[in-house]
């Protein structure tokens, strides 16, 4: 998706391509600073406040996770 032209015009082409669904999202959880138990606490708290309002037979949540063996790209 980048062209050959580097991690941020990939970036940038990203967050483009995926606007549409941001929009329609009821949640956005920027991760940056999360630990994992503070991943799931928010999870926990967005699960029970929607849960109360409707009603759920079954949820499944997936999260995948990854890191950078070298850091964080310089472009990012």
């Amino acid at each position: 998706m980048s062209d050959g032209k580097g991690n941020l015009s990939a970036i940038i082409a990203e967050k483009a391509y995926l606007k549409e669904i941001r929009d329609q999202a009821n949640y956005i959880i920027d991760t940056t600073d999360y630990t994992i138990k503070d991943l799931k606490d928010k999870l926990m708290t967005i699960v029970s406040s929607v849960s109360n309002e409707q009603s759920f037979n079954t949820l499944n949540v997936n999260i995948i996770s990854f890191g950078y063996k070298r850091g964080i790209p310089i472009e990012c």
